[in-house]
Formats: structure tokens, C-alpha cells, sequence
């Protein structure tokens, strides 16, 4: 029974710090003040949503993958070759664009 509760803890964290993410943390002042507008309760209900929703999001996925019987070891070997096709295909076209640009400056 521990698995569980590990597992929801960590789907918790996760939902919190997924504030502090790149493309979430420059939006924040903006949600949280016109969430403040609407309601002095209104930033905590956004933060609590926000929580829940990434815990729920993170708490079926790890329960669809357990319950699957997929092997943890596979879905790693797939996700490190995604990354580094991945990693690869962005040094080619950032490499690629890099040289016209320099070529139109010059």
C-alpha cells in the first residue's frame, strides 16, 4: 500500500512545480492577478487546480502504465532514443540555420 501513496505524493509535487516551468512561470503574475480580481480566494483555487489536475494527469498515467504490465526497462530504452533522435534532429536544423543567417549578415 505504500506504492500508492508514493506515488500519489510524487504526482503532487510534480502538479506544484510544474508552476516553475518555462513556458508556465512568465504567465503566473498575469493568472494570478486576474485571478485575485475575480476573488480574494481566487489565486488559491487556481494554484489548488493546478495541483490536482497534473496530480490526476500523473496518477492515471502511472496507473495505465503499472496496470499495462508494459516493462519499465522498454519504455525507458524508447524514451532514450526519442530524445536523442530528438536531440539530433535539433542540432541538424539548428546547425542549418545557423549558417544562413550568418550568410545573410555577411
Amino acid at each position: 500500500m505504500a506504492a500508492p501513496f508514493n506515488l500519489l505524493s510524487l504526482g503532487y509535487a510534480a502538479g506544484a512545480l510544474t508552476v516553475l516551468s518555462p513556458c508556465v512561470l512568465p504567465l503566473v503574475p498575469i493568472v494570478l492577478g486576474s485571478a485575485a480580481q475575480e476573488s480574494r480566494w481566487g489565486p488559491f483555487a487556481l494554484a489548488a487546480g493546478l495541483v490536482m489536475s497534473f496530480t490526476s494527469v500523473a496518477l492515471a498515467v502511472a496507473l495505465a502504465g503499472v496496470s499495462s504490465g508494459i516493462d519499465a526497462d522498454v519504455v525507458r530504452i524508447i524514451g532514450a532514443g526519442a530524445r536523442v533522435s530528438a536531440r539530433r534532429s535539433g542540432q541538424r536544423s539548428g546547425s542549418r540555420a545557423k549558417g544562413t543567417m550568418s550568410a545573410r549578415l555577411d
